[in-house]
């Protein structure tokens, strides 16, 4: 919901080939520390983050929706409520990054 300012985030529009736009998003979160991808497909890909000291898990999933030319993702904590903004700037980089490479 685009009203909610603290989850939403803006997809990422992208042309092109949704498989290479999944293969780009995945080069991005491996760069990351502590990171794991767990699934991919030509137009989705899920993924772990932990954080450094807990190990506390944030799953993430990225959808090239090629119709739409947007490439949505999300992430939610498995356990917590807070973590003080990390995942919110980790994802709002990662996008950044996306935006510059898509």
């Amino acid at each position: 919901d685009p009203n909610d300012e603290e989850h939403y985030a803006e997809a990422v529009p992208f042309s092109g080939n949704p498989a290479e736009v999944i293969q780009t998003a995945r080069e991005l979160v491996e760069a990351r520390p502590r990171t794991t991808v767990t699934e991919q497909t030509d137009t989705y890909l899920r993924a772990e983050f932990r954080s450094r000291i807990f190990r506390f898990v944030d799953d993430v999933e990225f959808y090239a929706d090629a119709d739409a030319g947007l490439l949505h993702f999300r992430s939610a904590s498995r356990t917590g409520h807070s973590d003080m903004g990390v995942n919110r700037r980790r994802m709002s980089e990662l996008a950044a990054a996306l935006r510059a490479s898509l």
